[in-house]
């Protein structure tokens, strides 16, 4: 939600009179509990508590300490709250922007990862910040009492939280109080006594009263300062207010009779009729208040009731907004049941109506509903519904829809594709898929109507290639792209890059000319993310674009694209959300395979909560299963088994067959390697009956899931001892994944077939098979993917013969000397370039283009790019990213920039 539809008057407290009361003994007793955590004041209707924090909120500004103000309404749910939380704090404190780019970038991230980001801004900020939620036991939503809760419990020691509520707040205050972190001031300690009394009747309401009227007064009313207000309006007005007797704890009855006969009834008419029609509103302004009582003169009228004291507190300092106390708004709101009850409809009309008018949409939907005008409140919804998906704040739509009835949803037909949208990019494709169906259902039956029947197929068709995107269906997510496209729908429409996103994820796992077709330019993925679009659209863009290169297993090419999404994260978005963490799996996975473990560590970070949580099936896969390889490979095997674990229900949950058979193939990897080949068996046996009986044509990223199970399977044979059978499977699946232009899962399916003809006997076939998975590896980079497979393949390694083509010695030697084995990596000195060739190089890992690196060798430009050439024929590399990564490995104390 944008700050322009935040109800500006809920940031802010009511406006404090200059003649109120002193009450300095209790904001010091604020005062003190600045040193905790949190201060909870609770009290009855009526006592003042508003009143008193934004008098402590005045003070705390006067003193120079940033304090911030919420007012909390019992529909506001977390994601309101949130807002209206960090909106105060961001303009208020200076605290918060952070939080709220994450929100507006990134409209997966959960509510924990913003909590985390908010605390860490507030203690950067180096100094006190208080925040005062008034009224915090209307707020009814569970997942913001936790959220709260989150924040108070990991907050730095220069927050403190001050709540004010009727009950106790819903928060578990045992926590806090044993750390002695909490501050309840008592709340017979608001009462006035009665020299408090005297001042309030003599200063602010004006009247002259002797001691012993002042004293019944005190006694009667027992201090409750809205008793003493009732009785000051009642004596201004004649009555004898000496029988006053409700007190705080008095029935309702009592105290209603009370303003009925001694506040309103010595009011004029027209007046009273006036403040009978505005409590159907939560706030009102002149204008507002014009429009639903019908009085032209609403402005003069709100002058007079504030000049009387009746219970009315300015918002701003403009006057532009009020709001009547509770304890009066609630006996107006029962004497218009009584008196008006057929007129409240029409008035929550106007209100809506107005509120509509001035795009004020969350209160226009509530007094919509309470009027019993469910197509007004759903007209409102719809009004904004699109514009919200095409921002992705599904947050708000969510809420919005969530306030409409079901069946009003039901018979709108915008309403429905809104709904199926907001599960769809919330990474709910059941649900998506569930209302999909229901919706071209009732359109064939005629249940629904439309006025425009190819702008909706051509909507229905981008929803269907989402969702066939989201539920790894690549070959649909293509052919229903493909069909959007067709029907050209408007240039940079909603619509169109759907369709396009969802063909770049139908094109990376199609065929070799079809990954060919995928957009490699440097255009609209690679640009930063515009004002009217999320920065994880533009990041999911350039990931699917680093996919492509990857499946082809074009990993240097893969990784530029990967970091360059990683860094648009984490600049617009954060490094904690979720549009990071997409990029991150499949970059941590590179590191990992180029052997830098530390790299590959840092990327993955503290992101496998979030990646869990919001990460589409590739980039997930791959961060489970790097997380788990680096767990074991740190001595940590419980762990590794449990990150498979813990993915594998994910899968199962989801339904993604592809996540589930990675994760369990990789789970018999290590079940082979620790000899547990009875549990290995089992999982096998359950994944081969996932397999279809026919295997999808085209087959699309199923591939990548048919090679999944392959591996583990031969595995588990390999480890029985069924070697040739292992082989006959794996140099089935060699072939296949090379005929689909899939390189590098082509390569892993080399090495495994290597070890089982070896574990064959056949050694010379052996170091055949293992030949085109070493020429891959030495013109791309891997490392992990031949040492993790054990001594066995590292011994094939040292058995090749010299002169294998498209392997050098120094490459073999490198993954020797990562496997701990003997030859050792090759010194830099020792290298097949020149002298020359290694300065070049070293440039070219500096990110320098080939004009800086003349300049700086004192060279001809024509002269970098001859020795280039020789530099990649030497190294058998075939671009500058990869010979970056050799540069990277091989010359000691580089930190190579991304190159141009």
């Amino acid at each position: 939600m944008s700050g322009s539809e935040l109800i500006r008057t809920k940031l802010a407290p009511p406006l404090v009179g200059g003649s109120l009361v002193d009450r300095t003994t209790l904001l010091g007793q604020l005062s003190q509990g600045l040193s905790r955590r949190l201060t909870v004041l609770v009290a009855p209707a009526g006592f003042g508590k508003t009143t008193l924090l934004a008098a402590w909120h005045a003070a705390l500004w006067q003193q120079g300490t940033a304090c911030a103000w919420v007012t909390l309404e019992r529909d506001d749910d977390l994601y309101l709250f949130g807002a209206y939380l960090l909106e105060a704090l961001a303009v208020d404190c200076g605290v918060g922007r952070r939080a709220q780019a994450l929100i507006r970038n990134d409209p997966l991230v959960p509510a924990k990862n913003v909590v985390s980001v908010l605390i860490n801004e507030i203690a950067e900020a180096g100094r006190p910040i208080v925040l005062i939620l008034d009224d915090l036991d209307q707020l009814e939503s569970a997942p913001a009492h936790e959220a709260l809760f989150r924040l108070l419990r990991h907050g730095p020691d220069n927050f403190h939280v001050e709540v004010s509520g009727r009950s106790a707040p819903p928060l578990p205050l045992s926590h806090f109080q044993s750390r002695n972190q909490l501050l309840c001031p008592d709340a017979d300690k608001l009462r006035f006594d009665r020299s408090d009394t005297g001042r309030f009747l003599h200063e602010v309401a004006g009247l002259k009263l002797d001691a012993a009227r002042v004293q019944a007064l005190w006694q009667a009313t027992e201090g409750w300062i809205a008793g003493l207000q009732l009785a000051s309006i009642a004596l201004r007005n004649g009555a004898d207010a000496a029988g006053i007797g409700a007190g705080p704890g008095a029935a309702t009855r009592e105290i209603a009779q009370y303003l009925t006969e001694n506040v309103l009834a010595p009011l004029p008419g027209r007046l009273v009729d006036f403040l009978l029609r505005l409590s159907v509103l939560d706030r009102v302004s002149p204008a507002l208040g014009a429009a639903v009582s019908g009085f032209d003169d609403a402005a003069a009228l709100l002058d007079e009731l504030e000049r009387r004291n009746l219970f009315l507190a300015p918002l701003d300092a403009a006057r532009s907004w009020y709001r009547f106390h509770a304890l009066f708004a609630d006996y107006l709101r029962e004497r218009a049941l009584r008196q008006i009850p057929a007129e409240i409809p029409a008035l929550h009309r106007r209100a809506s109506a107005w509120l509509a008018q001035q795009r004020l949409w969350p209160e226009a939907v509530k007094h919509a509903l309470a009027a019993g005008d469910e197509d007004a409140a759903a007209t409102w919804v719809e009004h904004s519904a699109m514009a919200l998906i095409e921002r992705s704040d599904m947050r708000t739509l969510r809420t919005w829809l969530g306030r409409l009835p079901p069946h009003v949803i039901h018979g709108r037909l915008r309403l429905r594709l809104a709904e199926a949208w907001c599960q769809a990019l919330s990474l709910r494709p059941r649900e998506a898929v569930a209302t999909l169906h229901d919706i071209q259902e009732d359109l064939t039956r005629g249940i629904l109507d439309t006025h425009d029947d190819a702008a909706l197929r051509c909507e229905l068709l981008a929803m269907r290639a989402l969702i066939a995107g989201l539920t790894d269906d690549s070959p649909a997510s293509l052919r229903l792209a493909g069909e959007v496209l067709a029907m050209t729908p408007a240039e940079g429409s909603w619509v169109q890059r759907i369709a396009q996103t969802a063909q770049t994820f139908g094109q990376c796992y199609a065929d070799a000319e079809g990954r060919r077709a995928l957009d490699c330019g440097d255009e609209p993925a690679r640009r930063p993310a515009g004002a009217g679009e999320p920065a994880y659209a533009t990041v999911y863009r350039e990931s699917m674009r680093g996919l492509g290169a990857l499946v082809e297993g074009r990993i240097f090419e893969a990784e530029h694209r990967f970091d360059h999404a990683l860094r648009i994260a984490e600049e617009q978005a954060g490094s904690s959300s979720s549009a990071a963490a997409l990029p991150a799996g499949y970059l941590g996975a590179i590191h990992y395979e180029w052997n830098e473990i530390a790299r590959a560590s840092e990327i993955l970070g503290d992101r496998f909560g979030t990646a869990i949580e919001t990460s589409p099936i590739g980039s997930l896969t791959r961060f489970c299963l790097t997380a788990s390889r680096l767990a074991a490979l740190g001595g940590e095997r419980d762990e590794a088994y449990r990150i498979l674990e813990q993915a594998g229900a994910v899968a199962r949950d989801r339904d993604w067959l592809r996540m589930l058979t990675a994760c369990e193939g990789e789970m018999v990897r290590l079940l082979v390697e620790d000899a547990a080949l009875a549990r290995a068996s089992r999982i096998v046996q359950a994944l081969a009956g996932r397999m279809p009986a026919t295997p999808p044509s085209p087959p699309g990223s199923f591939t990548e899931t048919h090679c999944h199970f392959e591996l583990a399977r031969s595995r588990l044979l390999m480890a029985r001892g069924a070697h040739h059978e292992a082989a006959v499977h794996l140099e089935a699946l060699g072939r296949h994944l090379a005929g689909r232009g899939m390189a590098y899962f082509a390569a892993r399916a080399h090495l495994l077939h290597a070890l089982a003809l070896d574990g064959g006997g056949a050694r010379q076939a052996a170091l055949a098979a293992l030949a085109p998975a070493l020429a891959y590896g030495q013109q791309n980079g891997p490392v992990r993917s031949f040492i993790d497979e054990g001594g066995g393949l590292l011994t094939l390694v040292e058995t090749l013969p010299a002169g294998l083509p498209g392997v050098d010695a120094w490459y073999l030697a490198d993954l020797l000397g990562a496997g701990g084995r003997a030859r050792g990596r090759v010194a830099a000195g020792q290298t097949p370039l020149s002298a020359r060739e290694r300065d070049i190089l070293a440039g070219l890992a500096q990110g320098l283009s080939n004009k800086e690196i003349a300049r700086t060798l004192q060279l001809a430009p024509e002269t970098v790019k001859w020795h280039l050439k020789n530099v990649f024929l030497k190294l058998h590399v075939t671009s500058r990213l990869q010979a970056v990564h050799w540069a990277r490995t091989h010359t000691p104390g580089l930190t190579p920039s991304a190159p141009r």
